[in-house]
């Protein structure tokens, strides 16, 4: 059963993740309540103000005032901001990555699972148009007898100025490696990484069980931007491009391009994050999906040194 009532969301971590969140929810037709709180208080009181939201000044007791919270901190502060919002069974939206250690995501679940709460993980491409798109036409084509015999992605940003919380493979990667998982392609039997990768720049091959291998690139100082996904199957290439969100599908030869709706992935993942906490299916990464995916991207670390 959908809410009924309006939500009082709070948005904790307003860094430029966050913001982009504050403003998702006050175009919200389901949230008439949005309180904001960061660390900095000169940073809570400059986006309320902006924004006509709630500052919020202590966080201690928030669960007993909201509905939802969206937490955008840093990702090693998860799990000490979730556990005790999730534990008093308010559901939360955690960005990617779910936590800083495996042990937090188990913790995170647990939470969520004794309290009868929602957890939900931001890994937003899920709702990017262009991968609502694909994920339409590859259902097609594998329920049509076709298998995957390819996937391919690349993240390859140029060098921003900004400071990073996270690795490339945490901050980039994980997305891909999420709609690996989420698009059904298989599971992972083993990964090689290259040589001389750092932490801004990863290339990682993922063998896996279903006798395919499936290679990530990313990069945070890259000459040049390149951002974009190839799957191949026994019957079509997909080509998509994540800055244009343009998918091209080749069928012998034959290039179309897929229709893609013009819709904003935050905005299309926060309604489903709230048809969620009602019991209602949807597509939006879960505690497990998140628990997935820093798996694998741990394991991608470990080969590649990070860890």
């Amino acid at each position: 059963m959908a809410y009924q009532k309006k939500l009082h969301a709070a948005v904790i971590g307003l860094g430029r993740m966050g913001k982009h969140h504050v403003q998702a929810c006050i175009d919200s037709d389901a949230v008439d309540q949005v309180s904001v709180y960061d660390e900095r208080l000169e940073v809570t009181t400059e986006i309320a103000k902006e924004t006509g939201s709630h500052a919020i000044i202590n966080i201690d007791n928030l669960e007993t005032q909201i509905d939802l919270a969206i937490v955008a901190v840093p990702t090693q502060f998860h799990a000490s901001i979730t556990l005790p919002i999730l534990s008093s069974g308010i559901s939360c939206l955690v960005e990617k990555p779910i936590a800083a250690t495996e042990a937090d995501t188990v913790a995170m679940i647990d939470a969520t699972a004794k309290n009868r709460a929602f957890l939900g993980i931001g890994h937003v491409e899920r709702f990017n148009p262009a991968i609502t798109a694909l994920r339409s036409s590859l259902a097609s084509d594998l329920a049509n007898g076709c298998r995957v015999t390819s996937f391919a992605a690349r993240r390859l940003n140029l060098k921003a100025k900004r400071a990073y919380d996270v690795d490339a493979v945490l901050d980039l990667m994980i997305h891909d490696l999420d709609l690996l998982v989420e698009l059904g392609i298989g599971a992972v039997s083993s990964i090689e990484c290259a040589k001389g990768g750092t932490e801004d720049c990863v290339s990682a091959s993922l063998n896996l069980d279903s006798g395919i291998t499936a290679s990530f690139d990313v990069s945070r100082v890259a000459p040049s931007q390149n951002r974009g996904l190839t799957i191949e199957t026994t019957g079509s290439t997909y080509e998509l491009d994540f800055t244009s969100r343009a998918v091209t599908r080749t069928v012998g030869g034959q290039a179309t391009q897929l229709i893609v709706e013009e819709v904003d992935p935050l905005r299309t993942q926060l309604a489903s994050f709230i048809a969620s906490m009602s019991g209602q299916e949807s597509v939006v990464a879960n505690g497990e999906s998140g628990r997935a995916a820093l798996h694998l991207a741990n394991r991608i670390r470990n080969e590649a040194g990070l860890l």
